[in-house]
């Protein structure tokens, strides 16, 4: 939290809003970015990062010796893996998209999203022009920036910074 704060300082532009993941991590970094900012905030699901199910918390060692299966079905195919009582990597793709078109297509000027690393890498790679699958190559940190601004054109677009911290 304390990083969550600086990492409002960070930010130049002035956001018009704050619109955070529900989750609680996400949602506790938004709140302590709006105190810094003098801002409201508001909850978005579609922000939330992939449900992890069962595996939420495990490192991959911990879901390979407890899910052995899971763990080589995960690993053989990833890009149409179901976390046991979550989502699945289709599922999440499929929303990312929709939020990536959502959020681009904002007419407000600045807008601070604060979700977590599996959104960000896959919103870098549709700025990108690249497969979702490639997503794995960009690991933001907690409580770091990654910022992607639209120019006044409204047409194109520059990532001005990814996983900045204080």
């Amino acid at each position: 939290l304390a990083r969550a704060g600086a990492a409002a300082r960070l930010i130049r532009l002035r956001p018009g809003r704050i619109v955070a993941s529900p989750l609680g991590r996400a949602r506790l970094t938004a709140e302590k970015m709006a105190d810094a900012l003098g801002l409201p905030f508001s909850v978005a699901e579609d922000l939330a990062e992939i449900d992890f199910g069962k595996f939420d918390g495990m490192t991959y060692a911990e879901i390979a010796r407890l899910y052995p299966a899971a763990a080589k079905s995960w690993a053989d195919d990833p890009g149409a893996f179901t976390f046991p009582d979550g989502e699945s990597v289709p599922a999440f793709d499929a929303r990312t998209v929709a939020s990536w078109a959502k959020y681009a297509d904002a007419d407000e000027e600045a807008l601070l999203i604060v979700t977590h690393g599996g959104v960000i890498s896959s919103w870098t790679c549709l700025f990108l022009g690249l497969p979702l699958e490639k997503r794995h190559h960009f690991r933001p940190d907690y409580a770091a920036v990654s910022l992607f601004l639209r120019h006044k054109d409204g047409a194109s677009w520059e990532m001005a910074c990814f996983n900045n911290k204080v």
